[in-house]
């Protein structure tokens, strides 16, 4: 094992399992110092050199300080694109990942215009305008600071996406729109079950949502009577989800599961 592999996993096992330590070592290692899988493991001999290794024991105590790894470095990986991340956007789920290939297969070759509401980094804009070329993509969110991170990660995976700081409560109608959502359905109720890393450093206006009306987003999106909507949803309202879209006029309303086997994905026609 390499020395420097060897020296950040035992620090990082003061506070994470073994496992999470050394997925966020091997990270470090290879996003940030390039390491190759050879000199990560040690076949090869590489050490860090005194000013490689001060930069790493700076991201080491962000790291200790639970800050999420992708921050740490700076970027996540999604649908085979790099995005940036800071503590304006979240940072993207393997879960929305399989949102987006969903919307993908469906509308391949399609020309038709796509709005994602509450881009965030963009992952899911930027990712359909890399993989579906004949559709036009516009992204909307509330904050000004997430739509700097997602036009960034626009031009550094040379797409063209239009970006709108807006909030979904006061748009227009967008009927012959398809909409693509990740909106905050997290309940306040659960923060105690949520990890230190996420409530600390992500964005809470792009996760949660009052107790009180939980679906408050899904309904707003609805009354802009988009001709076709994919969202990803909180799994404890799936059934509400798609009982209000059909309340709202929407048909053929499919409700899918994740990797993990939860209630994620739905998909409606008006």
């Amino acid at each position: 094992m390499n020395p420097e592999y060897s020296r950040l996993l035992q620090q990082l096992m003061a506070l994470y399992s073994r496992a999470e330590a050394s997925s966020m070592v091997k990270w470090l290692l290879t996003e940030v110092f390039q390491f190759t899988t050879s000199e990560l493991y040690g076949a090869t001999e590489r050490t860090l050199d005194e000013q490689e290794r001060m930069a790493c024991d700076r991201l080491l105590v962000r790291l200790l300080q639970h800050e999420p790894i992708q921050q740490v470095v700076g970027h996540e990986w999604f649908c085979e694109l790099q995005f940036f991340v800071d503590r304006h956007v979240l940072v993207p789920r393997p879960e929305t990942q399989e949102l987006v290939q969903w919307v993908i297969r469906d509308l391949q070759d399609l020309a038709c215009k796509i709005v994602d509401i509450g881009t965030g980094s963009g992952c899911i804009a930027v990712s359909l305008a890399k993989y579906l070329p004949d559709a036009h993509v516009e992204a909307w969110d509330v904050s000004a600071e997430a739509v700097a991170m997602a036009r960034r990660n626009a031009r550094h995976n040379g797409v063209h996406v239009d970006f709108l700081q807006k909030d979904v409560f006061c748009a227009d109608l967008i009927r012959d729109a398809i909409v693509v959502s990740n909106p905050p359905y997290v309940c306040g109720s659960e923060r105690s079950g949520m990890s230190s890393n996420v409530l600390r450093y992500e964005p809470e206006l792009a996760l949660f949502v009052s107790d009180d009306d939980p679906l408050r987003f899904y309904r707003q999106i609805a009354d802009l009577q988009p001709k076709l909507i994919y969202f990803e949803i909180n799994e404890r309202f799936g059934h509400e989800v798609c009982r209000l879209l059909q309340m709202k006029g929407y048909s053929d309303t499919l409700l899918r599961q994740d990797m993990f086997g939860k209630n994620r994905m739905i998909k409606a026609v008006r």
